[in-house]
């Protein structure tokens, strides 16, 4: 069976669910910031075997800016 909706009137639901859906994509973005150190940060961490991924994330990004000198090399 089909619901009808009278013209008119919004379903209730409707802000509810769209709040309901923006708060869950927050919640996955957020995790997805590694900067912060999160959940994703720990799965990253043990997936590549890095000790110190925050390290090592920094001098590939200073490589990468071409600001890395020959003293910040040793770790």
């Amino acid at each position: 069976m089909h619901t009808v909706r009278r013209a008119g009137r919004p379903d209730p639901l409707d802000p509810v669910l769209a709040t309901w859906i923006y708060v869950k994509l927050t919640a996955m973005l957020w995790q997805c910031m590694v900067f912060l150190r999160t959940d994703l940060y720990a799965v990253l961490v043990n997936a590549l075997g890095c000790r110190n991924l925050w390290r090592v994330s920094t001098l590939m990004l200073r490589r990468a800016v071409g600001r890395l000198g020959a003293t910040r090399l040793q770790v």
